[in-house]
């Protein structure tokens, strides 16, 4: 043994380039097999969903998540059956404090108070906040992780200044909830934001995203395929906005699409009209 192992290492000290190259062979083999190990496990082994997202779906614009949505949309995906609530959401950004302070940088919501707790029964959080923040116009959220990273307490006064929307919200914390993954955001009334942008902005009555919640865990894939079909019925190259003619507004019929909010476990495509995509994750 001890013969065969001299071989081996006079054989490999003789080319360093052929030795390093054989070592790194290896390496880049072990590294791509521990990604593939890692997808697989993400994708195929990924934890059962909470009951909260497994009866939930989130629609948003078929070209990405920073495309605008009217908010009438929100009247026409509740009168679809199978629908228990539905709320919008606004993305906001904006500055709070110091932005060179990584701890200053957190995600911040325009949400609809009175049906964000229906859509989210996951999220839970004092009665008497959850009052507050319905009736608070200037109120605002935040989660546990959050909050105690930035040292908040109830009564909180935190000044959001506007980048992408002319605005500076003056917030007041009424409530600190949690979640079953904790992650740093920040909600506040989206009206507040409607009213504080001028009077002709064509922002004030868009949203990015819909999260709806299904009565069931059969409605699911029917409520998914039925929002699709709602907004795909002036035809693909069409145009529709609200309650206006289909051919005097500025968002394509077909430019909703929506998916199971469940942790990915594995997704299928399907074509339901030209321009239109429909997609499921399953948990």
């Amino acid at each position: 043994m001890r013969d065969y192992l001299a071989f081996i290492l006079k054989n490999s000290l003789r080319s360093k380039r052929r030795t390093l190259l054989t070592v790194a062979s290896i390496a880049v083999s072990l590294c791509l097999l521990a990604v593939l190990m890692a997808l697989y496990r993400a994708l195929f082994l990924a934890p059962d969903p909470i009951p909260g997202e497994a009866l939930r779906l989130i629609v948003h614009h078929k070209v990405s998540l920073t495309q605008e949505l009217p908010l009438a949309y929100e009247e026409k995906i509740e009168q679809i059956p199978g629908v228990k609530a539905v709320t919008s959401l606004r993305w906001f950004g904006g500055v709070y404090k110091d932005t060179r302070d990584p701890k200053n940088q957190f995600a911040r919501f325009g949400i609809e108070p009175a049906q964000f707790f229906d859509v989210h029964p996951e999220i839970t959080m004092p009665q008497e906040q959850i009052v507050a923040f319905q009736k608070q116009r200037t109120a605002c959220i935040a989660s546990r992780s959050l909050a105690e990273k930035l040292g908040w307490k109830i009564g909180e006064r935190i000044t959001l200044v506007g980048d992408m929307l002319p605005v500076s919200l003056e917030l007041t914390l009424v409530g600190i909830f949690d979640q079953p993954v904790e992650s740093g955001r920040l909600y506040f009334n989206r009206d507040y934001l409607q009213d504080s942008l001028p009077a002709g902005d064509a922002r004030r009555d868009m949203v990015q995203q819909y999260y709806v919640e299904t009565a069931s865990k059969e409605d699911v894939t029917r409520v998914a395929m039925a929002i699709d079909a709602v907004f795909t019925v002036c035809g693909s190259q069409l145009r529709h906005l609200g309650g206006v003619s289909c051919d005097s507004g500025h968002w394509h019929s077909a430019d909703l699409h929506s998916y199971q909010h469940a942790q990915l476990c594995r997704n299928t495509a399907q074509q339901i009209q030209p321009g239109l995509r429909h997609q499921q994750l399953y948990a």
